[in-house]
């Protein structure tokens, strides 16, 4: 079980508005459920989060409680989440492994002391942090001198990058991997169908789709259309019958393909921008027909 500590410090009153707030959550929204969907990760906190500020003059527990705001169902997914976040467990206070007796303040600037906060904590731990939109905690790694030397931590702020973390350390599935890392912006694994996804796949194998994966979503759709190696084209089975979707609930998507390696092939239908991924295809045979 990885301990990544959520960062207090990244809210100090920093936006103009709870508007701006709220626009600037779907970044930490998708973290959160990444966390919980993985079931290997703690997101530890400290017990008085909700006494942060997010304005001048509101807390997060003004947030919560403001009937004034939006009330769209976005808004209250963020209001949960924040709910979540400031009263329910696991709080790293109730048992810190950091000691008052240390000093650890941020290199960038000694005036501000740590200790008692969430970034001393997370040296002591899996040196993981995760921030709220904010000017100072942009960088993917923060500097924290300990007692004078120096500990590097972690700064997480967008889902893809933890994801990747995850993956690395062998913390999330593949099917959980790519739904976060791609975030939905080229691909998209919503609908990936179990009995057709990463349970048929060798660890190799795995690698394999997820590596043109990383191609696919790096090039433009000008790019892909004309790519040689993943042969991106509409599937065209000549038979009715013969088509893998028939009776599914894609019958009237235009389902394209496209190439994984020589051999596998990644079946789906586009909107937009997105690639909404179905099904892999490890023999070819349905591509054959089509």
């Amino acid at each position: 079980m990885m301990e990544i500590i959520l960062n207090e410090y990244s809210l100090d009153g920093q936006f103009e508005t709870m508007d701006l707030f709220f626009d600037s959550l779907k970044p930490m929204i998708k973290i959160h459920k990444l966390i919980k969907e993985a079931d290997t990760v703690a997101l530890l906190r400290h017990h008085e989060m909700y006494q942060r500020l997010v304005t001048h003059d509101k807390t997060l527990h003004d947030v919560m409680v403001d009937n004034r705001s939006r009330t769209s169902d976005e808004i209250r997914v963020f209001k949960r989440m924040i709910r979540e976040l400031t009263s329910e467990d696991p709080f790293w206070t109730t048992l810190p492994s950091h000691k008052p007796s240390d000093s650890y303040v941020i290199a960038t600037n000694g005036s501000i002391p740590t200790n008692g906060h969430g970034l001393a904590e997370a040296c002591e731990r899996d040196k993981v942090i995760v921030s709220f939109k904010h000017p100072a905690f942009e960088d993917d790694t923060l500097e924290i001198l300990k007692n004078n030397k120096p500990i590097v931590i972690m700064n997480f702020i967008d889902p893809s990058q933890l994801s990747e973390l995850m993956h690395e350390r062998r913390l999330v599935t593949p099917h959980l991997y790519c739904k976060y890392r791609f975030n939905s912006e080229k691909l998209c694994f919503d609908l990936l169908e179990e009995d057709h996804g990463f349970d048929l796949l060798t660890e190799g194998e795995v690698r394999a789709f997820i590596s043109s994966f990383k191609s696919f979503h790096e090039l433009s759709w000008d790019e892909i259309l004309k790519s040689d190696g993943l042969e991106y084209k509409l599937y065209s089975p000549s038979r009715k019958e013969e088509d893998w979707f028939r009776g599914s609930q894609y019958t009237n998507k235009n389902i394209s393909k496209f190439r994984t390696s020589r051999k596998y092939r990644c079946f789906g239908f586009r909107e937009g921008d997105a690639f909404f991924v179905l099904r892999f295809e490890l023999d070819h045979k349905e591509s054959d027909k089509g």
